[in-house]
């Protein structure tokens, strides 16, 4: 058979990967490849790539082909992907776009200066309507909850980032995200960073910390799991709190002090005098 012809350069190599491992067919994936088509000429390069403007280049290469697995054309032949064609091969020949021009310094240069010269065109950083980037976002997140349930975890993960990126400021969307990237293997670093972000944002959660305590250590990273488990039992003392120390530390261990077990505070000059003069 003759071979497909390929991109030059590295997007090549990243194409050659792609087929070798696809996500399974879903309901939801079909979803995904259309609402991205839809909106594709709204998207700026970073957008279509799930990327902030800070990206490296080889965060754009990761994306490219983490992203590549879900819309690549050869997927067309999938029977929930039948009959797209059309929006497969223009969302990935958008993306082959988007990365030619990120991980490329000057191409790059030139595109944020129009980008930065015509906001208005892109949905990146366009926040025209923010109450609309909010309302997107949790219908995102709504969807992706949806498709976890069903173990459908490939695209949640790809609807999760788009709400993480019109809604950044919800822990709770980043912390899902996190999670669910802990289900791949390539991602395992990425989804504990997503984790730990998600506690800072929300310092009171402690049943995220606690999750996130979990996730470290079965990763490895025993001393950070040390910090989490120790913050989520002094921000709520509960039985769930102690299950954790002991599963961290052992059951030797002492519990950490409770946030209200503070020393007296030293009574000072006048308290004492108050108290003599009463006796």
């Amino acid at each position: 058979p003759t071979p497909r012809r390929e991109s030059s350069g590295n997007v090549a190599a990243l194409n050659v990967e792609v087929s070798s491992d696809t996500p399974k067919p879903s309901p939801g994936h079909r979803d995904l490849v259309h609402n991205t088509w839809r909106r594709i000429d709204w998207l700026s390069h970073y957008d279509v790539l799930g990327l902030g403007r800070d990206a490296s280049p080889e965060d754009v290469r990761r994306a490219y082909l983490d992203r590549s697995r879900l819309f690549h054309p050869d997927l067309r032949h999938r029977p929930d992907l039948a009959g797209m064609d059309r929006e497969l091969t223009a969302v990935f020949e958008r993306m082959k776009e988007a990365h030619d021009t990120l991980v490329d310094s000057e191409s790059r240069g030139i595109y944020d200066r129009e980008l930065d010269h015509a906001p208005g065109m892109f949905a990146t950083e366009a926040a025209v309507d923010p109450a609309a980037r909010r309302q997107l976002a949790a219908k995102n997140f709504d969807r992706a909850m949806e498709l976890i349930n069903a173990k459908d975890f490939f695209p949640a993960v790809e609807l999760l980032r788009e709400a993480v990126h019109f809604a950044p400021e919800r822990p709770e969307y980043l912390f899902r995200l996190g999670e669910v990237e802990l289900k791949n293997e390539n991602w395992i670093e990425r989804g504990l960073e997503n984790l730990k972000e998600a506690t800072r944002l929300a310092p009171l959660r402690a049943d995220f910390m606690r999750l996130t305590a979990r996730a470290l250590a079965a990763n490895g990273r025993k001393k950070e799991a040390e910090t989490y488990a120790r913050r989520a039992n002094q921000v709520e003392p509960s039985p769930e709190s102690s299950a954790l120390m002991e599963e961290i530390f052992g059951p030797a261990t002492a519990a950490a002090p409770k946030l209200d077990e503070t020393p007296e505070p030293k009574r000072g000059l006048f308290s004492r005098l108050r108290k003599k003069k009463g006796g």
